[in-house]
């Protein structure tokens, strides 16, 4: 049953007889302000949207008894405050969307949805402040409570962005959710993040973005593969990591050659986009603009090779801001020559999948990446690497201000892989990156010398959205 965009229904009707009902939209039913208790008798409903129902507050406790519901869609109801107290009765349910409500407290029973893969509470900034003079005044919204959260033992997908929270102690309960893959914590306000979070074994996704008092990012587990930690402006240390090992806390095992997509392009293993103006000492051969040459030295490849560290430094653009500077997509790609001592050459593309930006762009950000050995590379006979970027926000290039090639290497004496600082100097942590400028330590082209300046988804309607790279 389709009923929506139906601007001047107020109440649902009585659905007592029509209970092989399927499928319930109401989407955009921006007057709609009662569900009738007859919703529970729906024994087959495996989709419900109640999306942008704008004047709806509150659901009957029947709703609960919907045992077959797959998909409930809450999302743009900006004055829903409450959810049942019964609600983790829908024992079936694995996509729950709440953006953008007034929910600000979950209830108890919703750490029985054991079933749930997808919960999206983005913009969820809970009751705002009062403006009666009866009630006493608050100075900002109050933050989502996340306690019942710790026994969703099959969530794989968490989003939080924009939901007021300012402790990190609230997120303590994210250190359980032993399944989840994909988390979207930015636009929040927290200083630190738990230390649990290293518990999260098969987390591969993290985004950070615009949380502008996050001072320092706890141990990361070993699944990661994305960090978004973009206007993270505060953002200074990486526990006691350095920048270096934070890009290669990556298991071996699983991942010694690069994934190829359908497309036949090269995925790194992990990508990483955060705050810094410069690019760490330890990426050895460094340029400005965005092409980098190196001449490998005599013996460089041995089996103690993993494959290679890429970093971009890009700088925000400049003039008209359109709405893709907002809400538009970005792609990250290189492509990488090489040549033999036989003199032959060849090249091959590594491609990150795009993001949805969250705000303008405010400062130089760097693009880390580690792209793991591609066996179909007889990495013997190389001689010379050349790497050319590109970074494109929509339709636009975006300006690369310097970037490099680091190779990587196994230290023996860890049983995992880091990479390799500069001699006699010790791991660059992130806070040396803020630095204006370069050191100049490692700044070579292919010939040794100095370089010169190089020329230039939504969930609707059933389906879930993309997720978080």
């Amino acid at each position: 049953m389709n009923l929506k965009h139906s601007k001047f229904l107020t109440e649902t009707p009585d659905f007592s007889r029509v209970t092989n009902l399927e499928r319930l939209v109401l989407k955009d039913c921006i007057s709609l302000y009662k569900v009738h208790p007859s919703l529970g008798d729906l024994n087959k409903l495996n989709f419900l949207s109640l999306k942008n129902c704008k004047m709806l507050k509150s659901l009957p406790s029947s709703i609960c008894d919907l045992k077959c519901l797959k998909i409930f869609i809450l999302s743009g109801c900006s004055k829903f405050e409450e959810l049942p107290e019964n609600f983790g009765n829908l024992e079936m349910l694995e996509e729950f969307y709440a953006d953008g409500t007034a929910i600000r407290v979950l209830p108890s029973s919703f750490s029985l949805l054991r079933n749930l893969e997808i919960l999206s509470f983005e913009g969820c900034k809970g009751s705002p402040p009062s403006t009666s003079w009866l009630l006493p005044r608050s100075s900002k919204f109050s933050s989502l409570v996340l306690s019942p959260l710790s026994s969703l033992s099959s969530l794989k997908t968490l989003r939080l962005c924009a939901c007021n929270i300012s402790d990190g102690a609230t997120l303590d309960s994210l250190g359980f959710l032993s399944s989840l893959e994909d988390l979207d914590l930015s636009e929040n306000n927290f200083v630190t993040l738990p230390s649990n979070i290293s518990l999260l074994s098969h987390l591969k996704m993290v985004g950070l973005e615009n949380c502008k008092k996050l001072q320092a990012l706890p141990e990361l587990p070993t699944s990661i593969r994305s960090i978004m930690a973009r206007n993270c402006t505060s953002l200074e240390t990486i526990s006691n990591q350095s920048f270096g090992s934070l890009l290669m806390i990556v298991r071996l095992k699983e991942h010694i050659y690069c994934r190829i997509n359908p497309d036949g392009l090269l995925v790194p293993a992990l990508s990483a986009v955060i705050f810094g103006t410069r690019i760490p000492d330890w990426i050895r051969y460094q340029s400005s603009g965005s092409e980098v040459k190196a001449e490998l030295p005599p013996n460089w490849f041995n089996s103690n090779f993993l494959g290679l560290a890429l970093c971009v430094v890009t700088v925000p653009g400049s003039g008209h801001v359109s709405l893709a500077d907002f809400f538009g997509l970005f792609w990250r790609s290189c492509t990488l020559f090489y040549s033999t001592s036989s003199y032959t050459s060849s090249s091959f593309d590594v491609y990150t999948y795009p993001n949805h930006l969250k705000g303008k762009v405010e400062s130089d950000h760097l693009w880390l990446v580690y792209v793991p050995l591609p066996r179909f590379i007889n990495w013997q006979q190389v001689t010379h690497i050349k790497a050319s970027f590109r970074i494109t926000t929509f339709m636009r290039l975006n300006a690369i201000k310097e970037c490099g090639i680091g190779l990587v290497y196994v230290n023996e004496e860890v049983n995992y892989s880091i990479f390799s600082p500069p001699p006699n100097e010790s791991s660059v942590v992130l806070q040396e990156i803020h630095g204006e400028g370069s050191s100049g330590s490692g700044r070579s082209n292919i010939d040794g010398s100095e370089s010169e300046n190089s020329d230039y988804y939504s969930a609707d309607e059933g389906e879930p959205s993309a997720p978080l790279l």
